[in-house]
């Protein structure tokens, strides 16, 4: 059992990292002051963006279901929406220079630069 967690884990942090270092060498690395939002954050893929976004200085905007909104908060979310009100859509016009979406609600798009 712990071989298939570890598996999920790299394969979750994986995921994240080649996204971010796409992003980083389009616009310059690092994400420091970076503005992220993630959406669906309290999924595994989810979660590995948040921790490397915010390992890198970027100040994380977080969507998720409820039940993830403490454990989020705790890896360094700046703030946070509730996925189901979908009122994560509104951060988006907040100055937003990446948005991760995990599920395909909005599109994966890299924003401009302020």
């Amino acid at each position: 059992m712990a071989g298939e967690i570890v598996l999920c884990l790299l394969s979750a942090y994986m995921t994240a990292y080649q996204s971010l270092r796409r992003f980083a060498k389009k616009n310059g690395p690092p994400l420091t002051q970076a503005a992220v939002l993630v959406s669906d954050a309290g999924t595994a893929v989810g979660e590995a963006f948040v921790n490397l976004s915010v390992s890198e200085g970027a100040i994380v905007v977080a969507a998720s279901h409820r039940q993830h909104k403490s454990d989020l908060m705790k890896l360094g979310v700046q703030r946070w929406y509730d996925l189901e009100k979908m009122d994560w859509y509104a951060g988006i016009e907040d100055g937003t220079d990446l948005l991760i979406d995990t599920k395909g609600y909005y599109g994966n798009i890299d924003l401009p630069r302020k």
